[in-house]
């Protein structure tokens, strides 16, 4: 069965806004946004998503090697969740950064939250060495910010 599989095409977040957050993760990560698919309402999208007649707006983004899916849910419309990270299904995007110190202040000076005050060093353990902090993006999505232990 393993061999059946080719690759993973891309990670998908569920958004308030495609717009808003692509621009989000241009401006602040360098990501490139692609075409932006408005009032997406086929038969097949609604039977992929087990939401009949669903209408979608989406918009793929690249960066760093990976393609990130933003949906945006028109009709039915969205519920906020709890994304508390100790919570079944919730997910986050792991950035391996060079100066985290520097990222980390670059990043709060634009506005965006982080849950410590400052990067985290780990002392001991596998990852030992590493300093890492985790952010959110503007839909409350965890974004970790790891910068490797020096070799």
């Amino acid at each position: 069965m393993k061999t059946d599989f080719l690759s993973i095409i891309h990670f998908a977040i569920t958004v308030k806004d495609i717009h808003e957050t692509a621009e989000f993760y241009r401006d602040n990560f360098g990501f490139e946004i692609g075409n932006y698919r408005e009032n997406v309402c086929q038969e097949e999208y609604g039977q992929i998503t087990g939401m009949e007649n669903a209408l979608l707006k989406i918009v793929n983004i690249t960066g760093f090697g990976a393609v990130i899916e933003l949906v945006q849910y028109v009709d039915p419309k969205s519920e906020e969740i709890d994304l508390s990270t100790n919570n079944i299904g919730v997910a986050h995007i792991c950035f391996q950064v060079q100066n985290i110190h520097e990222l980390y202040d670059e990043l709060k000076s634009k506005g965006i939250d982080f849950v410590w005050k400052e990067p985290v060093y780990v002392d001991g353990g596998v990852d030992d060495g590493c300093y890492a902090v985790y952010g959110k993006d503007l839909n409350g999505f965890t974004l970790e910010f790891y910068q490797a232990p020096e070799k």
